[in-house]
């Protein structure tokens, strides 16, 4: 059967929860012995030093003692995000290597610590999750399944759309919101106001799987800044400008000396003057600072060979 039961997966509580002596020690090998071509410059030995330099036994004051983190990722540290990634990707690596159940998912999509998972049946959704958390018995996750049809996640609502392969996606609004942002006549300058729309409607449009949904979730953020006393026009001027910039292309002016790059290919008569047109547009549109030409020389000769 087409997998057809939507769950989300979600870590308990990361990157508070992170194994860290097992995050440290995969941090290092994981650049060193992966592409060579990013193979960082420091060994890995001083690599895991440095890292455990930086987050291991972390002391804080609490309750007017010291105290000492023996594990876990700190919450609030600029490592703590970037942690809680690499130890569930590592997490992710050893399920798909050990992974020789039918219960897994035909699709996965994480984002840090929750993920987008389709499954061929509901049972599995237990299995899947008792298993990913016997790799790691210090995570545990929980599931969220979709409730006729449609499923949270992150800042979107994917819902199962019944004339399409793929799902219908809109951005996600939370039962607690109440829709308040400062008001129009706030002490502020104007461009923060219309920057605050702006930044709304880009999230708004990229998230939108299609026009139809693009345009209700717009009349939705409309309604919500007219309540807070911000002008109709003001909110379609703004939208009017995001949509003009995605869809008119700027043109580009070049402040900086071109680079001249010349190629010398033999000629092939009708067929020299196609490719030489043909590498010109391809390169202005893609390295419009490359001044390119090509000059046509003789192809091979007798004397050539020899």
């Amino acid at each position: 059967p087409s997998p057809s039961h939507m769950v989300s997966p979600d870590a308990r509580s990361l990157p508070t929860n992170a194994p860290l002596t097992k995050t440290t020690d995969t941090c290092p090998k994981r650049p060193h012995h992966g592409d060579p071509d990013i193979k960082p410059s420091i060994p890995e030995d001083a690599l895991g030093k440095l890292l455990q330099l930086c987050v291991c036994e972390s002391a804080f004051v609490f309750g007017g003692g010291v105290c000492r983190q023996v594990d876990g990722v700190a919450v609030g540290g600029g490592l703590g995000p970037l942690l809680a990634n690499i130890c569930m990707a590592h997490l992710e690596g050893e399920f798909f290597l050990k992974a020789q159940h039918p219960f897994g998912p035909s699709c996965c999509r994480r984002c840090v610590g929750g993920a987008f998972c389709l499954f061929a049946s509901e049972d599995h959704v237990d299995l899947f999750l008792n298993f990913i958390g016997s790799i790691d018995t210090s995570i545990r996750f929980d599931g969220e399944s979709g409730v006729d049809g449609r499923l949270p996640f992150l800042d979107t609502i994917i819902k199962r759309s019944l004339n399409n392969i793929y799902p219908d996606v809109a951005t996600r609004v939370k039962p607690t919101d109440k829709g308040l942002f400062y008001n129009s006549q706030s002490f502020i300058p104007e461009s923060y106001k219309s920057n605050l729309i702006y930044i709304l409607v880009y999230r708004v449009f990229h998230i939108a799987s299609s026009y139809t949904i693009f345009h209700h979730d717009l009349q939705v953020l409309k309604s919500k800044f007219l309540k807070n006393g911000f002008s109709s026009v003001l909110f379609d001027l703004t939208v009017r400008k995001f949509l003009d910039k995605q869809y008119t292309p700027e043109e580009q002016v070049t402040t900086v000396r071109r680079m001249k790059v010349t190629m010398l290919l033999p000629y092939l008569g009708p067929l020299s003057v196609f490719i030489e047109r043909r590498l010109a547009e391809l390169i202005a549109g893609f390295c419009p600072l490359v001044d390119f030409g090509i000059i046509c020389g003789r192809g091979r000769t007798i004397g050539g060979l020899f």
